[in-house]
C-alpha cells in the first residue's frame, strides 16, 4: 500500500514505478514532469511557473489543490 501523494515529487516516484516495462526504455524524466503537470493543473493546484521539475517538485504541495475554488 502507498503513502498519500503529499508533494509533487510523490506523484513522479509514483508514475515511474508504474510505467510499462515497454515504455520505460523510452521515457524521459521530462515525459513524466510533463504528466505531473498536467494532471495537477487539471485538478487546479497552484504550480509554479514554468511547471513542475526536478527542482522544485518538493516544494509543490498536492494536497487541497482546487480546494479553495470548491
Amino acid at each position: 500500500m502507498r503513502g498519500p501523494f503529499r508533494q509533487a515529487q510523490d506523484l513522479f516516484d509514483f508514475l515511474g514505478g508504474h510505467l510499462p516495462e515497454e515504455r520505460v526504455a523510452s521515457w524521459r524524466p521530462e515525459d513524466s514532469w510533463a504528466i505531473v503537470t498536467f494532471l495537477l493543473a487539471a485538478h487546479g493546484c497552484s504550480l509554479p511557473k514554468g511547471g513542475i521539475d526536478a527542482d522544485n517538485a518538493a516544494g509543490v504541495s498536492v494536497q487541497r489543490c482546487g480546494a479553495e475554488t470548491r
